[in-house]
């Protein structure tokens, strides 16, 4: 059981990591897309601002999962 557990929060955390560094390649991309257009601009960064944190938070449940499959 505690290996399953460890195996899946090694998962979350690299599906996470990825995850969190695609975001972060569309938010330069789009800052770079829409430089002039600030509104459009705007409106996708905060999109992907979130996108981000609920990829630090996969990152963050996965270490919790981690944590407790090594105490188990």
């Amino acid at each position: 059981m505690s290996t399953v557990l460890l195996y899946i929060g090694i998962g979350l955390i690299l599906a996470g990591w990825l995850s969190l560094s695609w975001f972060a390649i569309q938010q330069m991309r789009v800052r770079k897309e829409y430089g002039r257009m600030s509104q459009r601009s705007d409106e996708l960064k905060a999109i992907l601002v979130r996108r981000r944190w609920t990829c630090r938070a996969v990152i963050l449940v996965g270490m919790i999962v981690l944590i407790i499959s090594l105490v188990v």
